[in-house]
């Protein structure tokens, strides 16, 4: 009886052991987020605004791609969309770009951006962002 109680603690013992020492460690999730801000509208003669904006990886994640999509505020409160993309924003970098807004011919007085889309390869991760639009007049300087 003695040798039953002896071999009956020792397992306990050894199953408490074995659980605290394989206890499983929590990894943080990696963040893949951003932020986009437009920082300059100019008109061109080409049925087009040039916009210039910057996106900042604000997450942990390596941003492979990206697409921006902006839309415009017409003259009659109807509104008109277009998007741009890039590739490889590092975590805690700015990237700065330009690029051309397809107006159709149409009189924008304002655009923002709308929605945010980013995707991480290594993680097989994709992100879309709604952010509040900041509404910005054509044509705007965020330098003046």
């Amino acid at each position: 009886m003695k040798k039953v109680v002896k071999a009956s603690l020792l397992v306990v013992f050894l199953l408490t052991l074995a659980g605290c020492l394989l206890k499983p460690t929590s990894t943080p999730v990696k963040k893949l987020s951003a932020t986009a801000t437009i920082t300059k509208v100019e008109e061109t003669g080409i049925d087009a605004l040039k916009i210039s904006y910057k996106i900042t990886n604000t997450g942990d994640l390596k941003i492979d791609y990206y697409q921006i999509y902006f839309t415009g505020k017409l003259a009659d409160g109807s509104t008109i969309s277009d998007w741009t993309n890039g590739l490889d924003v590092l975590p805690g970098n700015t990237h700065a770009d330009i690029t051309y807004f397809d107006t159709g011919g149409n009189d924008v007085k304002e655009v923002a951006i709308t929605t945010i889309f980013l995707r991480n390869h290594d993680y097989n991760r994709e992100v879309t962002i709604n952010p509040t639009p900041q509404w910005v007049p054509v044509p705007y300087n965020a330098g003046e």
